[in-house]
């Protein structure tokens, strides 16, 4: 067994509190019999969010749902406005969603089955081009430029209810 001396000049302060003298001040080297408490760090961006890669704890609102649209997932609430992929209609119209992967209410928390019957409405704000994006090809000493741009068609949705299925009352 390996012996550690304990003391100022050793790196391991107070042995845990052992009494003075020859036998109080040497203990076996596995020094540490608790474990620290682990505390983790993470950096955060000049603007103070955290950085990507870090873990971010959100809080849910009273009533939220993840739905799925247009190929992506929106987490919403009640009164939330979101931009997603053009949908038809016109402006004030009511959308209703069916894709719905998962409602919390605050302390429970719906998925799979649970969740035949539930809707996500919402009220279609209006739709417009978004951003450009400009996709430019260039060949190094060619003389080769391609400059286009592109527009996505999007349209603004205000979340008007989130209504969780029914549950079965046994008989």
């Amino acid at each position: 067994m390996a012996l550690t001396r304990c003391g100022p000049s050793g790196d391991l302060a107070g042995c845990l509190g052992a009494a003075s003298g020859f036998w109080g001040s040497i203990i076996p080297a596995p020094a540490r019999l608790t474990p620290l408490p682990s505390t983790r760090v993470y950096r955060r961006s000049r603007t103070g969010e955290p950085r990507s890669g870090g873990l971010r704890y959100e809080v849910w609102s009273p009533c939220s749902a993840i739905i799925k649209t247009g190929g992506k997932q929106y987490r919403v609430a009640k009164d939330d406005v979101i931009v997603v992929e053009r949908l038809d209609g016109d402006a004030g119209a009511s959308v209703t969603f069916d894709n719905i992967l998962m409602i919390g209410d605050g302390a429970k928390l719906k998925l799979g089955g649970d969740l035949a019957g539930a809707t996500v409405t919402g009220t279609l704000v209006e739709s417009r081009k978004g951003e450009k994006v400009v996709i430019f090809k260039k060949r190094r000493r060619n003389t080769y430029r391609r400059r286009r741009g592109h527009r996505q068609n999007e349209s603004v949705i205000k979340i008007t209810a989130i209504g969780a299925a029914k549950s079965k009352k046994a008989e």
